[in-house]
């Protein structure tokens, strides 16, 4: 239930559709529907966007709608999953040394780990048009 009630405040929020391309299974159809067409379709996540949403709930529970963790959750919201989980694990977040949030940031590196074709993918696919092939043989 708490899952559910977490993609509904993703898919909620007023933001470029295209924010969420890494974390919800076709939603490049609904980008130029308007932002209730999310709502409508109700998309569902993406496996590691899922893993994502998941652990937060485990970790948090009924908390994850309250502040401060309702800050995550809106960052997920803002950014995506998959983004959000990238700059936490980036920036050290600072709740760093607290043992949930510890287990948070382990869980997104295992997550990651698992699905290592989402991590940092705009960041790899904005650089590819930077490097030059390399010619072998």
């Amino acid at each position: 239930m708490l899952y559910h009630r977490a993609r509904l405040v993703i898919l909620g929020h007023r933001a470029p559709i295209s924010r969420l391309t890494l974390d919800f299974i076709g939603i490049t159809e609904l980008d130029k529907a308007g932002p209730n067409a999310l709502l409508m379709a109700l998309p569902e996540l993406t496996p590691p966007a899922r893993e994502i949403v998941m652990l937060t709930v485990r970790l948090f529970g009924e908390r994850l709608f309250s502040r401060p963790p309702s800050q995550l959750l809106k960052g997920y919201a803002f950014a995506g999953p998959i983004a959000a989980a990238e700059t936490m694990l980036l920036m050290d977040h600072p709740g760093r040394g607290l043992a949930l949030y510890d287990e948070l940031m382990d869980g997104f590196e295992s997550i990651f780990a698992r699905h290592p074709q989402v991590f940092l993918a705009r960041s790899r696919r904005m650089l590819t048009s930077f490097t030059m092939p390399i010619k072998r043989g």
